[in-house]
């Protein structure tokens, strides 16, 4: 185990990771908002203050926190940035790539049925990129999920079972039709069921009405967000433009 190894008590790995996403939420505001450390600095200080974000940072064996700031980390190095030099353009796009790589990996070994919502953003962002820095993204990524099937197949006894794979209620009459293949995607996909009402029920139980005073702005700055792609760039407020950037993300 990583405590083992580092001397580190194994309660502080969450808390530190936590440093590290929230630093690596810093760096991709300021990028996003053209190097302004003002707003990327107001940002940072939201997250830091969030009750939830101190709470699951505390539980150290809680995946919540430890995936979201892997994902910001691996989000950071894959943000396209301007470099000094185009001769050591390549290299450091590779590297920066490598690195994403990494942070994206790791972050699928701690929560690995959430790729499907990493997987479509990780693509917009890969869009376009050189081959070989493409191929030092997918790397680690590859390496993790090595790690990944033997894992699986230690404790479930097949490389491609999750923690969250349905049981197979399919009958062998009915396995190669295409209503049975449906019935598996859609499986995996909700493999509690689909249930939009009760899925809303939690969204407004804990997304809004758990912290009410942090929803409010973050009501607000997505209006203002709206606002923003209709109205005209020339004509906009910059300052009410920003606000989705400091309040949007505390929602996420």
């Amino acid at each position: 185990p990583l405590h083992r190894v580092s001397g580190i008590p194994i309660v502080w790995f969450t808390p530190i990771f936590a440093v590290v996403g929230a630093l690596a939420f810093f760096g991709i505001i300021r990028i996003r908002r053209g190097g302004n450390n003002r707003i990327a600095l107001i940002s940072l200080f939201l997250l830091l203050i969030h009750p939830a974000w101190w709470y699951w940072a505390s539980r150290a064996m809680m995946p919540n926190v430890l995936f979201i700031s892997l994902v910001l980390a691996g989000y950071y190095f894959l943000m396209p940035r301007s470099l000094a030099s185009n001769v050591w353009k390549l290299s450091s796009q590779t590297l920066s790539l490598f690195f994403a790589g990494i942070f994206i990996g790791l972050a699928l070994l701690v929560r690995t049925f959430d790729l499907i919502l990493i997987f479509p953003v990780v693509m917009v962002l890969l869009w376009r990129k050189p081959f070989w820095s493409v191929v030092s993204f997918l790397v680690p990524c590859a390496l993790s999920a090595i790690i990944l099937m033997n894992f699986n197949t230690l404790l479930y006894g097949n490389p491609f079972s999750f923690a969250y794979t349905p049981p197979s209620s399919i009958s062998g009459d009915l396995i190669s039709s295409p209503t049975s293949y449906f019935l598996q995607a859609t499986s995996y996909l909700f493999p509690f069921g689909f249930h939009p009402r009760l899925a809303l029920t939690h969204f407004l139980d804990y997304g809004i009405e758990f912290f009410w005073w942090w929803s409010i702005p973050a009501i607000l700055g997505f209006l203002v967000f709206i606002r923003s792609r209709v109205i005209p760039s020339s004509t906009r407020n910059l300052s009410f433009r920003d606000c989705f950037v400091l309040f949007a993300p505390l929602r996420a």
